[in-house]
């Protein structure tokens, strides 16, 4: 047996060597270039097998649908909203009672002995002894249950119910500003859509003048200075034109991504030829307030967290309390040695930490602080949503004013270009003068329209303000024809000035 110990000793040194050259021998690893492509293919692939194709011309509640269904950054948020839930489902198994199995077999190169030396005369009394086997295997199975970690694990769950309706709170928000943003870009593109076809017609005519002008520069059919001077304002036209063409590019590029589309196809969209006005705002601002307040998932999460906080304060409490566990197991062992081999045994146990109650205090005021800083937030919060809604409405009423001076501008553009036409028909002005009329009704056009999809684009905002949502919470399982009649429904009754009614809700307030 002697023998052994040198083996086992350069054994363990052996093992601890190979540990320690397996710890060293981590190193960085940079990934591939090669990596990085064949992943950003396959995720390509991934993205447009997740998209629908779009076979027809898309409206306005259409698009706001096929956002909610493919959008990838508004996935993002229906995933965390999920793995919130997950981790409420997990916090409530740290309730149930602990159930542990164990099992080990140890071996050893000598016998476990030991003698026993008396107390009064220190003589050896027993002889050396062994009551364990060289070779052995035991199990068992334990059964425990504290309470104390059932309180805590309780309060725990509690809060991460709290903690996934914040997410749901939150995945909702991101829901409606995906609409607005929907909203913001299908307007823009579809303004630019309606002039695209002006705007390519005109800047053919431009570079034709252009390149007259050029003919009669060279030939000095008319005196260079003039000549000059109009090639600079086409020069200028021609280069509105361009930055006309590249804003009614890059709308449609916004609108695609939006709604998962690739920029590359061409979608045509559904919009009136005589563009409604937006309706006009509500004047009751302090019942439309009170509307917002209830429908902020911002105002609700500050409500949720409050609770957080107070199960928090309540888990502090609770840690100055002893633990009681209850348990019971059964064990097997197989020493030869043992009369019994296998055995069960019920117990309790109380174990408390009695220094901790020196930081009761310590733990009351910072409860307090936690109760402060949250009842805080929630009134920042509640004057960050009534703000948030003055403005809105505030910046809506000055869009609609706004829309109505451009609209009054656009009318008389379209006339005078109308009589220069006339004139140029009946060569009483010249070429120029044409194309710079028709520039000048263009851009007022383009004005126009711009104007109105900013109108669109506060009447979204102010919206969202009210934390309107077009869309019931399983939309997700709705197909996208039936997911757009909803929200068609839903744009039309507001539209309508119907934003819902609050009866039960004012009623609790008076009370």
């Amino acid at each position: 047996m002697t023998a052994l110990k040198p083996a086992l000793r350069r054994s363990l040194l052996l093992s601890v060597s190979l540990l320690a050259l397996a710890a060293c021998s981590v190193t960085p690893e940079p990934i591939e270039l090669q990596e990085i492509a064949q992943t950003a293919v396959a995720d390509q692939s991934l993205i447009a097998a997740s998209e629908e194709k779009v076979t027809g011309p898309l409206d306005l509640s259409t698009a706001v649908a096929r956002a909610l269904k493919f959008n990838l950054a508004h996935r993002v948020q229906i995933m965390e909203a999920a793995l919130a839930n997950k981790s409420f489902e997990l916090a409530k198994m740290d309730m149930l009672p602990i159930l542990a199995a164990t099992a080990g077999a140890t071996a050893r190169d000598n016998d476990n002995a030991s003698s026993s030396t008396s107390v009064l005369t220190r003589r050896q009394s027993l002889e050396p002894s062994t009551s364990e086997d060289r070779e052995r295997f035991n199990a068992s199975a334990r059964f425990s249950w504290n309470v104390l970690d059932f309180g805590i694990s309780y309060l725990q769950a509690n809060q991460e119910a709290n903690r996934y309706l914040v997410a749901e709170l939150t995945r909702e928000k991101a829901m409606m500003q995906l609409v607005q943003q929907v909203r913001t870009a299908f307007w823009r593109a579809a303004a630019m859509q309606m002039i695209s076809g002006r705007v390519d017609t005109l800047l053919t005519e431009a570079n034709k003048a252009r390149a007259d002008l050029d003919r009669v520069l060279n030939a000095r059919l008319r005196p260079p200075l003039r000549v000059l001077e109009e090639m600079r304002t086409l020069s200028e036209i021609i280069q509105q034109l361009e930055t006309m063409q590249q804003s009614v590019s890059a709308a449609r590029v916004d609108l695609a991504a939006l709604i998962n589309v690739p920029p590359s196809q061409e979608v045509k969209l559904v919009a009136p030829e005589a563009l409604p006005m937006p309706p006009s705002p509500p004047t009751d601002l302090e019942r439309q307030e009170l509307m917002a307040l209830v429908n902020s998932g911002d105002y609700a999460a500050q409500l949720y967290n409050i609770r957080i906080e107070q199960l928090e304060s309540r888990k502090a409490l609770i840690r100055l309390l002893p633990g009681v566990e209850l348990f019971s197991a059964v064990n097997f062992d197989t020493n030869s040695y043992l009369y019994n081999q296998t055995w069960a045994e019920v117990g309790a146990r109380v174990n408390w930490n009695i220094m901790r109650l020196l930081a009761y205090d310590e733990i009351k005021d910072l409860n307090e602080g936690r109760k402060q800083l949250a009842v805080a937030r929630r009134l920042a919060t509640n004057m960050a949503v009534i703000t948030r809604l003055r403005l809105s409405h505030e910046t809506y009423l000055s869009a609609l004013e706004r829309l109505r001076r451009t609209r009054d501008i656009d009318s008389i553009d379209s006339e005078i270009r109308r009589l220069t036409l006339q004139a140029a028909a009946s060569s009483a002005t010249s070429g120029i003068a044409g194309v710079q009329s028709e520039v000048r009704a263009l851009r007022s056009t383009v004005a126009n329209l711009l104007a109105y999809a900013d109108a669109q684009n506060a009447y979204g905002l102010y919206m969202v303000s009210l934390g309107l949502s077009v869309a019931p919470e399983d939309y997700q399982s709705k197909s996208v024809e039936d997911l757009a009649g909803l929200v068609k429904a839903a744009f039309t009754k507001w539209e309508a000035g119907d934003f819902g009614e609050l009866p039960q809700i004012e009623a609790a307030v008076q009370k």
